[in-house]
């Protein structure tokens, strides 16, 4: 089975060999049928527009993903609707995204005694924002994606949504002592890319709401110590005359 999300709302089941047909709108548990098939998106799909497609399952979604989906829904649904492209940002300050990508990621764990134990693999699914232009890490590199978990959904809902199945290494030079990344390209399933590769990193913080508040505790702290920063350069000022 694979899962077709196209930019309408409509999100149609291909099965090989039977005409494709509309997901059952009307059930309410008809996507946990779909959960493990493969998912595709109808290109330029936004992230608005994924969660307006997925809308009528919002109740098992919720559950699945440990997200408030309606709260989500609403952060992306404005009115009056609003069409936001490419050039959007939230504040100058902030580095322009030009797609959201959600990735296969290996992640390596290798126990301390490497004699003791074999080393574990995981593959899991994670969103990104991608920059339109790479930003300097200040280590000599650049990066190309960023965290969305602390981005108000603004900055992120109406970019496109791709799916990137080739993986990304974590750690790969420590553990296999290469910095080559090997090509493995994994399937992506409704569950493991959508539920809980995007709908989960998404709402790592809570709601829209709950990530305004974490924001501006971290801008509050984030100035008392720049305001004592000053401070105490002053008082050394001081001081030294």
């Amino acid at each position: 089975m694979r899962l077709l999300i196209q930019r309408d709302g409509m999100v149609l089941v291909c099965e090989h060999g039977e005409p494709d047909r509309e997901l059952n709108k009307d059930d309410p548990l008809a996507l946990a049928s779909a959960f493990r098939a493969i998912v595709a998106f109808e290109e330029g799909l936004t992230s608005a527009q994924l969660f307006g497609a997925l809308a009528p399952w919002a109740a098992l979604l919720s559950r699945a993903a440990w997200i408030d989906f309606d709260a989500w829904l609403a952060s992306v649904t404005p009115t009056p609707l609003r069409l936001v492209d490419a050039s959007y940002r939230s504040g100058d300050e902030e580095p322009l995204l030009d797609a959201v990508v959600i990735h296969a990621v290996l992640t390596t764990h290798q126990q301390s005694d490497i004699t003791s134990a074999p080393a574990s693999l995981a593959i899991n699914w994670q969103t990104s924002g991608r920059y339109a232009t790479p930003q300097s890490n200040d280590f000599g590199g650049e990066d190309r994606f960023c965290s969305l978990s602390l981005s108000p959904p603004e900055r992120w809902a109406y970019l496109p949504l791709i799916i990137d199945p080739t993986t990304m290494i974590d750690d790969l030079n420590a553990f296999f002592g290469v910095t080559v990344q090997p090509l493995l390209m994994i399937e992506p399933t409704f569950f493991e890319t959508v539920v809980l590769g995007f709908l989960d990193d998404v709402s790592f913080h809570g709601t829209p709401s709950d990530l305004a508040r974490v924001w501006d505790e971290m801008s509050e702290q984030i100035a008392a110590i720049k305001d004592g920063e000053a401070v105490l350069g002053e008082e050394s000022r001081n001081i030294d005359k």
